[in-house]
This record gives structure tokens, C-alpha cells and sequence, in this order.
């Protein structure tokens, strides 16, 4: 799984960008953003620099706003280190890690040659939007920053505290709530236009892309109108949205409701004050995950981020696909033995609900005698249906609206 995903990262890299010529003299570690000095290290043959503020932190009174500036520095900042993951529910042991103080990005270039002008790629990391981080081993340092590009990653607001809506909340926001984790991208968005000449990227060629649930942040925030022209490619790489994977405000509003009653603030003479005093942790073990969708509202996303691409195609030229085999690492063991009667049990027990007759059909367009064993079919009927169908869908939808605007789709398995 992991050797497929870094094998869609370099492919990216090398269908999306020219790579400009490299000179031979070591890069520095020491840059000045518009908030002041940061010492970045040489890790192997990565220019690192991690923990960097892009706002504010998003704490008491600041928690369901949009991200405020993040305050300058005197002197110079050490940037060796990562900064705290955001909040999370441990998925191992359920206990809660990470700090609301989150809001950081992460640069990386080559660690050696000059770094000037090069195409900067901006990574959203996956987890269900309740869980990940930039930190996590898989994506530090990461080898693509040495193919001629700089490479950018980030923490964005997790769970409830990044995409619950609240009719409070919506009043306060004029008419709009949810959808923070968003927001913090496209803050980290605007800080590399202001920042990334500095470290040797050219802000005018930023290839957005995520995995899993940072695909369909990067969806969503194709059809964002806030997000316009912060971002000239995208990639989504296993996580793409259909119609239905998104809410309008006011479902998304009713389903804030158990949480407030949950944390003891639905009868609080000041709701939101009360649930911006509950410990951030007790937020979290009490969100539900019908919370993490992406919501409709007027401030971040209008429009359904699939009726955008079908009507009006992508804004910038997109590459999207999913792994051949994505449910090997979400459930489905091919290790574990499967009768050809228990893998006809499965599709029946998935699929009748559609109808009678359609599990037949399945069994009929993946017959047992295509795989080397039943477990393996099974393997490629739910990733068909949970992820290459709706792959498929998204790009055909994004490449029919757009055939003549110039705006090419690009999709992989």
C-alpha cells in the first residue's frame, strides 16, 4: 500500500512539472518568513523545515473560527522539529493525543544544489478527517523534495473542531458554520503564496493534493471559490466525492446536536461560550463521525463539490485515481482463508440490498476463477465500489464539463 502511494507521488511529480535545471552549491538553512527567521536541518538529502506557524492557534475564544494571522517573532525560530499532531482519538487504545495549539506546516526542499523557482507540491494527509498527521513517519522528509520540486505539508483542525456546524455558530458566521479544517488549508495556502519565494518555490505553481480524506478536501476545495487561484494543479488520490458525500447546513446542523447535549452545553445560558470551554479532548471522544463530512454553506463551499466538476469541469488541470487492491489495508485480509461460498455470502450480504438479482450480477462480473483465491475477489469487488467507481465518476464527470477549456484530467489505478 505504502510502496503505492509513494509510486503516485512520484508519478505526479512527473506527469505534472518541468523540472528546472539544479546548480551545485549547498542551499541554507536559515530563511526569513514574513514572521520572522527559522533554522531549518539537513535531514539525509532533505532541507527540512518543520513546526512553522501559519496562524494563530485556534484555542478558547478562537475555536470554530476561521484561522486568525499567526503572530510574528523576534530572533530566530527553531524549525528542527515538528510541531503537536492536532486533536485525535488515538484509533489503537481510544485515548486522545495531539493539541488544539496545531495550526503548522512543513517545508521541504533538496539538501543539496540550488533551490530556485522549483514547482511546489502542497499535501493534505488522510485519516477520515478525525485522525493523521503531517508528522507521521510516512511523510517526513519525504524523498520527493530531491526530484525538483518543494514539498509542502500541514495540520489542519480534526473531527468536531474542524467541521462541526451549529445554527449559534451559523449566526455568528453570517450564515455560515462547518468546514474549519478547510479553512486552515486555505490559510496554509495563503502563506505559501507570501512565504514560499523565500524557500526557493515559485508561488505561482502549487499542485494541491491528499490522500483518502485529504482527497476529498482537495475536491472540495476545487469548487471553493476562497481557494481560487491559491492553487494551479490538484491531485486526489483515493478519495473522491460522488453526490451524496457531502451535507447541506442544515443537516449538518442537526447533527451537532448530541455532541452539545453529550458535553453537557444544550441548557448552558451561552451554548457556544460553554462548548468552547469543554477540554478539547472531551470534544473528541464525543463527536460523532457523521460530523466529518464536508458542509455546503455560503462562507467556503456553495455548491456540491461533485455538481461543480460535472457542471462546470475542474478549474485546474487534475490527476486522480485510487489503488488497485485499497481494501488490503481497510479491512479485507487476504491471508485470512475464504470458501468461493463465503465470498458469494459477502456479495450477497453487500449488494441485495440493491435489488434482486444484482449480487448475482457482481458474482457474475467477478467470478472466483479470475482470482487466485475467493479472498482476492472480494478484495476487488468492494475497492470497485467503494473507490475505482467513484473514481471513475468524479474524473469522467470533471473531464465531460471540460473537454475544451484546456483544463486536462488525468486518471491512474
Amino acid at each position: 500500500m505504502q510502496r503505492t502511494i509513494a509510486f503516485a507521488l512520484a508519478l505526479i511529480s512527473v506527469l505534472c512539472f518541468t523540472m528546472p535545471a539544479v546548480a551545485q552549491h549547498a542551499p541554507p538553512t536559515l530563511v526569513r518568513t514574513q514572521s520572522g527567521w527559522v533554522q531549518g536541518i539537513i535531514n539525509g538529502a532533505v532541507r527540512a523545515f518543520r513546526g512553522i506557524p501559519y496562524a494563530a492557534p485556534p484555542v478558547g475564544d478562537l475555536r470554530w473560527r476561521p484561522p486568525a494571522p499567526a503572530a510574528g517573532w523576534n530572533g530566530v525560530r527553531d524549525a528542527s522539529t515538528f510541531g503537536p499532531r492536532c486533536v485525535q482519538v488515538n484509533q489503537g487504545n481510544g485515548r486522545v493525543r495531539g493539541s488544539e495549539d496545531c495550526l503548522t506546516l512543513n517545508v521541504f526542499t533538496a539538501g543539496s544544489g540550488a533551490v530556485e523557482n522549483q514547482p511546489v507540491m502542497f499535501f493534505v494527509h488522510g485519516g477520515g478527517n478525525k485522525r493523521g498527521a503531517a508528522s507521521s513517519a510516512l511523510f517526513d522528509a519525504p524523498p520527493l523534495a530531491t526530484h525538483g520540486v518543494v514539498v509542502v505539508t500541514m495540520e489542519y483542525r480534526l473531527g468536531a473542531l474542524g467541521f462541526l456546524a451549529h445554527p449559534l455558530l451559523t449566526v455568528e458566521g453570517r450564515g455560515s458554520s462547518g468546514n474549519y479544517a478547510l479553512m486552515d488549508m486555505i490559510a496554509a495556502l495563503q502563506w505559501v503564496r507570501d512565504n514560499i519565494t523565500a524557500f526557493g518555490g515559485d508561488a505561482d505553481r502549487v499542485m494541491l493534493f491528499g490522500e483518502s480524506a485529504g482527497g476529498y478536501d482537495v475536491q472540495a476545495l476545487l469548487a471553493s471559490p476562497a481557494a481560487r487561484r491559491l492553487f494551479s494543479r490538484a491531485g486526489v488520490e483515493s478519495g473522491a466525492l460522488g453526490h451524496g458525500d457531502s451535507q447541506d447546513l442544515h443537516t449538518a446542523e442537526a447533527l451537532s446536536k448530541p455532541l452539545v447535549t453529550k458535553v453537557g452545553c444544550d441548557n448552558a445560558q451561552d451554548v457556544l461560550a460553554c462548548l468552547r470551554a469543554v477540554p478539547a479532548g472531551v470534544i473528541a471522544l464525543n463527536q460523532d463521525s457523521s460530523i466529518l463530512l464536508v458542509t455546503i454553506e455560503p462562507r467556503v463551499l456553495p455548491v456540491n463539490p461533485f455538481d461543480a466538476l460535472r457542471s462546470e469541469g475542474t478549474p485546474v488541470p487534475l490527476l486522480i485515481g485510487n489503488n488497485r487492491e485499497e481494501t488490503t489495508a481497510l479491512g479485507d485480509d487476504p491471508t485470512i482463508p475464504l470458501t468461493a461460498a463465503q465470498y458469494a455470502a459477502a456479495v450477497h450480504a453487500g449488494f441485495d440490498k440493491f435489488g434482486p438479482g444484482v449480487a448475482d450480477q457482481v458474482l457474475a462480473l467477478y467470478p472466483v476463477s479470475n482470482y487466485d483465491s475467493p479472498a482476492y475477489a472480494l478484495v476487488d469487488v468492494d475497492t470497485d465500489y467503494a473507490w475505482t467507481c467513484v473514481t471513475r465518476t468524479v474524473a469522467l464527470a470533471a473531464l465531460s464539463a471540460g473537454e475544451d477549456s484546456g483544463r486536462p484530467v488525468w486518471r491512474y489505478l
